[in-house]
């Protein structure tokens, strides 16, 4: 986790501090297995203190640019929303 977060300092692909502040989130909710991160959205929001609709649109910047990948997967079948993985590249 702190060699993400030391990633994170040093990346010129991360333009603003809004930019910084989720990477970092990122970086801190990230198993030692393989940099998946299993947060939510909301969760991600709440130790940013950002909107969850910044948040969803900071991941949409990140995944087009190559930072982050994402795994969706189905909802489940009474409707619940399952996470996406989300690996830091």
């Amino acid at each position: 986790m702190i060699d993400l977060i030391v990633q994170c300092f040093h990346s010129p692909s991360l333009k603003s501090g809004t930019h910084l502040l989720v990477a970092l989130a990122l970086a801190r909710r990230c198993g030692d297995v393989d940099g998946v991160c299993f947060a939510k959205q909301a969760t991600l929001a709440a130790d940013t203190r950002l909107h969850q609709k910044t948040i969803a649109k900071v991941l949409s910047e990140f995944e087009s640019e190559g930072i982050i990948e994402r795994v969706k997967y189905q909802p489940l079948a009474d409707g619940t929303r399952v996470p996406d993985d989300i690996y830091l590249t």
